[in-house]
């Protein structure tokens, strides 16, 4: 038993290998990119363990205009506080903190392999499925970050397998890893919770009860007992790490809090948009699926995505994204309905696996990194297609997969120098300035609210603006503060440094591109001849 087990493992490894080492050479250069958006809430909440242990989110913080609890508005579970626990501990280097992402990115890629095996696929599928997640634009993307999208990917895999495995084998090890990783996913991300739905309908043909002791046979007969376990578990978790300031705060009352029927439209758009450009399945799956009836659903969905344009008007985008919309749309409903048709419960499993992200349509944006939670099942139902392709449709596979690559390191090049002018002006005239007793405040918040914060500067607030006096420094993030005025009619004083990214070159926060939120446009990457970033230093009047 021992000997077989180890031979599986040794099969995962051989067929994630390949996936691991692309992922690899391609987020290697970007382990020194700046922290980014809400990199910065995770690593506090991080810094707020050190004081709180059991309460990462009880704490005050600017995040908006004025400070809050930050237990109010944080719509994830307290897992990637304690994930960067010891990064923060050691400092944050930038470094350290990406290493962690990628290792969770190579558990992932293993995990895929792993889970593709499990459901009987052959040893290419099972490498096919691991290469794709790697060449998977969003998740380079995210893996170049420390949110916990990639953490919660490799949970929700590794749990679905383990989870399967449980069905068929029912050992005790496999039940209690199943639960476990079930409840880490929805505890970093909680829309995870959609695997327990995915699993159950995984489970509804088990195998039968294992032998063993009377309490084995008793456990075993219950197939969707670490499901319960999970739930479980992560109820627990959410109360006893929960806010003891209860009013108004925790995951309920922050998600009720960014719930938006105006946002559906544009959500909904986005989300068809990001099957096909942030990740590989859209256009391979143009490959595999049936072309008929694929036709037939995109002219469907076509009619409806221009209808749906017509009701969000310029929010939707250009006409053109509302047919690469409508192509994400098709190639979905086209597996469940391939499935459906051919009774086959792994591919409704994975059918269902890919809705994930859709009850996000309410919420407040939907930015491709809700994703990537389908991403390992995207793969799979690719790879799995694979073992019986034509040289060209394989042709066709390695065409969609180095572009996934491109768009990936394109993606973090412009995050890259999104985030590179805070830090160097943290560096060169924040920190002195603070070092020689200067005041210094900032307008702005994302990764740059983190370098100005360790720089020593006070975050400039509704209830700090009058406490600014003449001969502060103020630094602004322009890409946000467009226009700021600390009292109307005043001049902010004399500008003193800037630091910009005035070449033209790849966005993703503007010109139409919002890789990390969608309000600011559709795609995840366009070229653009506006700024990437204005750092302003200011000496105030």
């Amino acid at each position: 038993m021992v000997r077989r087990y180890g031979r599986a493992v040794r099969q995962d490894l051989r067929a994630a290998l390949p996936g691991a080492l692309i992922a690899a050479i391609v987020l290697l250069p970007f382990f020194d990119k700046a922290f980014t958006i809400d990199d910065t809430v995770f690593l506090r909440e991080a810094e707020h363990v050190l004081i709180d242990p059991l309460h990462p989110a009880a704490f005050d913080y600017v995040w908006f205009a004025s400070p809050e609890r930050l237990s109010s508005t944080l719509t994830s579970g307290p897992v990637m506080a304690y994930l960067l626990t010891p990064i923060v501990r050691a400092g944050a280097p930038e470094r350290l903190a990406h290493l962690e992402t990628f290792l969770f990115f190579t558990l992932a890629i293993w995990g895929t392999a792993a889970c593709a095996r499990r459901l009987g696929y052959s040893a290419r599928a099972c490498a096919v499925s691991a290469i794709l997640l790697a060449c998977t634009p969003v998740a380079i993307g995210m893996a170049a970050t420390s949110m916990p999208d990639v953490p919660a990917m490799a949970f929700g895999v590794w749990a679905v397998e383990e989870y399967l495995a449980w069905i068929a084998e029912r050992k005790t090890r496999q039940g209690v890893l199943a639960s476990l990783f079930f409840a880490l996913a929805i505890l970093s991300r909680v829309h995870a919770a959609g695997l327990l739905l995915v699993a159950f309908v995984g489970g509804l043909r088990g195998g039968a009860p294992a032998p063993g002791s009377a309490l084995r046979r008793i456990v075993s007969r219950w197939r969707w007992a670490p499901l319960a376990s999970a739930l479980a578990t992560t109820v627990a978790v959410f109360i006893v790490t929960g806010d003891p300031q209860r009013e108004h705060t925790g995951i309920i009352a922050a998600i009720r809090q960014f719930l938006y029927a105006g946002s559906v439209g544009k959500n909904a758009m986005a989300l068809g948009i990001h099957w096909v450009t942030c990740l590989p399945f859209g256009l391979a799956w143009l490959a595999f699926a049936r072309r008929r009836v694929l036709a037939i659903l995109a002219f469907i969905f076509g009619i409806a995505t221009m209808t749906l344009r017509a009701w969000g008007g310029h929010h939707t985008g250009p006409p053109g994204l509302s047919l690469l919309a409508a192509l994400g749309f098709a190639t979905i409903a086209s597996v469940l309905l391939e499935a459906l048709r051919e009774r086959d419960p792994q591919k409704v499993l994975l059918g269902l696996w890919l809705l994930l992200p859709v009850p996000i349509v309410f919420y407040a944006h939907l930015p491709a990194k809700y994703l990537l939670l389908s991403a390992p099942a995207a793969s799979i139902l690719i790879g799995r297609a694979s073992t019986r392709a034509s040289a060209c449709r394989i042709a066709w596979l390695t065409t969609v997969a180095a572009a996934g690559v491109s768009l990936g390191v394109l993606i973090n090049r412009a995050d890259f120098h999104f985030g590179l002018s805070a830090r160097r002006m943290a560096i060169s005239s924040v920190r002195p300035a603070v070092a020689a007793g200067k005041r210094v405040w900032f307008a702005g918040h994302w990764g740059f609210q983190w370098y100005m914060e360790q720089a020593g500067a006070r975050c400039l607030s509704t209830e700090t603006r009058s406490q600014m006096a003449a001969g502060d420094l103020l630094v602004i993030d322009r890409l946000q503060y467009g226009s700021l005025q600390i009292e109307p009619g005043r001049p902010l004083g004399r500008l003193l440094a800037v630091d910009s990214d005035t070449e033209p070159g790849g966005r993703i926060m503007e010109e139409g591109a919002g890789f990390y939120d969608n309000s600011a446009g559709l795609l995840p990457w366009v070229w653009g001849r506006e700024p990437s970033a204005r750092v302003e230093l200011w000496s105030l009047n």
